[in-house]
């Protein structure tokens, strides 16, 4: 179960976003609670439902955006509207926002079911609901509502993490690093956090005590070796800088790399590349992750990076049929990202493609982070002269996205890139 804090506003424009879903039969109006004399009215048109949180908040000035917006998702079908919405209530309660006025809005639009939260950020008493550690607190209080206990599954995590095969402490932790943990050494142990919680510690001595038993798995590296060769064919491995985005869309700190090709053993094979390097250089190595086979490699006990990342392969690729959606200007885009040379261009039209709405919708919201959800589906968005496009890697189509979504969507998910787009 995964929790996402959308963006505030002063305008409450999440109201206009889940009530024209309902309008498009795409969602469903679950829950208005606290509205007042709106709650027992038929047919609320969305600016009476903006008009009453902006009346509500409006005792307090100092805070300019003052709309609450969040989404609760699941892993497919997995919960249906009514059990969504009953996790939704409790989370409520839990973030503190259960007195406030509140809407919940189901949408089965996405392959992931969904719930939206729309509310204010000013309480009752006149004062800004705290956002102190919120998103920690988001994903914490969902968790005890599903009875997911973190220090648990950090517990079974070290357990499988000793199965490793691993040759150094650096490895060790890249394997907790790579799963979103972070590490301090103290007192001849490491300690163990995750969204700011204290999860655990392991003793250095019984880390390396599993390291005296290493021993090389040549066979699994050779296996890794003619996987990486038949697909190199086909995916691009040059690592290309990952960056924080913060707020306001601005481009944080690096925060590592990513490949179409790791992407690729990541989604079908669950082997992770993590390369390493400096802020603005190339990485000058890397490490394999090979969880089904409990081996970290280290990368040039598999493919030297040299021979990984070698550009002349790309030349040696067999052409592809590639479908342009729709004409002149996408096929432009695409040779300007990736050459035209082994690619042999097709047409289609927007309506024999509707599933792409659906991928990007996903994308957009089932998600805590976008490069998540394109690898999950295996979508890449680019951005080319202030445009966004995708790239449908499984079935070879590049296509600009703006013709699959409406306006709002389309906003939304630009906003979540580096510089706005330019009209």
């Amino acid at each position: 179960m995964r929790v996402k804090i959308l963006s505030s506003t002063s305008t409450f424009n999440g109201v206009s976003y889940n009530t024209k879903k309902t309008q498009n039969q795409k969602g469903e109006l679950m829950k208005l609670v606290n509205f007042g004399y709106l709650n027992h009215s038929d047919n609320v048109a969305p600016s009476e439902l903006k008009a009453f949180l902006k009346a509500h908040s409006q005792v307090n000035d100092r805070v300019k955006d003052k709309q609450f917006h969040a989404m609760i998702s699941c892993k497919g079908r997995e919960y249906d509207k009514k059990e969504l919405t009953e996790i939704a209530e409790k989370w409520i309660n839990k973030m503190g926002y259960g007195d406030n006025p509140y809407l919940i809005v189901f949408h089965g639009d996405t392959t992931n079911n969904h719930v939206h939260i729309v509310s204010s950020r000013i309480g009752t008493d006149g004062k800004k609901i705290s956002d102190s550690m919120e998103r920690v607190r988001a994903q914490t209080s969902i968790n005890e509502i599903m009875g997911l206990d973190q220090k648990q599954l950090f517990n079974e995590l070290v357990i499988r993490a000793l199965k490793m095969n691993f040759s150094g402490i650096n490895q060790y932790k890249l394997y907790f690093e790579n799963l979103g943990y972070g590490i301090k050494e103290q007192d001849e142990n490491l300690k163990f956090f995750k969204f700011g919680l204290y999860l655990g510690e392991v003793s250095i001595a019984q880390v390396e005590s599993r390291i005296q038993h290493y021993q090389q798995d040549k066979k699994r590296a050779k296996e890794l070796s003619a996987i990486f060769d038949k697909y190199l064919a086909i995916y691009d491995a040059h690592p290309r800088p990952v960056y924080e985005i913060l707020k306001g869309n601005r481009q944080g700190k690096q925060t590592g790399y990513r490949s179409d090709f790791a992407d690729f053993l990541k989604e079908k094979f669950k082997i992770d590349l993590i390369f390493h390097g400096k802020e603005g250089k190339d990485p000058y190595g890397y490490t394999i992750i090979d969880f089904p086979g409990r081996n970290i490699f280290k990368g040039g006990e598999v493919m030297p990076m040299k021979k990984l990342t070698n550009p002349i392969r790309q030349s040696e690729q067999h052409p592809v049929t590639m479908t342009i959606i729709s004409g002149k200007e996408d096929c432009e885009a695409f040779e300007k990202l990736y050459g035209a040379d082994k690619t042999v261009f097709t047409y289609g039209r927007k309506n024999d493609y509707r599933h792409i709405s659906t991928i990007l919708r996903s994308i957009l919201y089932d998600f805590n982070q976008l490069k998540v959800g394109e690898l999950f589906h295996g979508v890449d968005i680019i951005r080319v002269n202030h445009r966004l496009y995708a790239y449908d890697k499984n079935r070879n189509l590049f296509m600009g996205i703006r013709k699959f979504l409406d306006a709002q969507e389309y906003q939304a998910l630009a906003n979540q890139y580096t510089n706005p787009l330019q009209e």
